[in-house]
């Protein structure tokens, strides 16, 4: 009876965290003097930071060049953070109750924006 109360719980994360698998989008700006802006949309801030220095190193790889960061910054553009996670609890109960999961309806594809300016050498 553990068991399957166990495995019923990590399938429900399991849904959970496929239903809210992260969007993450990055284009690169080309600017003078070797130069490049890499500007990143997601629905997590790691994985917007993240996403940006691996574009930007696929970019300099093109040029057999490395990546230098000149700066980089991350902003929260969304809903209020504690609206979002209180909307995204009460979405989980919902679907624990109810076998239908909708994942959160405040969190979007574009909360977090990671602009990161840099150089290939």
């Amino acid at each position: 009876m553990l068991n399957k109360n166990i495995l019923g719980l990590i399938t429900i994360s399991g849904i959970c965290l496929g239903l809210s698998g992260c969007s993450t989008t990055t284009t690169i700006y080309p600017q003078a003097n070797n130069q490049y802006q890499a500007v990143t949309l997601s629905d997590d801030q790691g994985d917007a930071q993240e996403d940006a220095m691996k574009q930007a190193t696929k970019t300099c790889a093109k040029e057999n060049k490395q990546v230098v960061v000149n700066n980089t910054s991350t902003i929260y553009q969304g809903v209020g953070q504690e609206q979002t996670a209180a909307a995204g609890a009460a979405s989980m109960a919902v679907g624990v109750a109810t076998g239908v999961f909708v994942g959160n309806p405040l969190q979007k594809d574009n909360d977090y924006k990671t602009i990161l300016n840099f150089t290939c050498q």
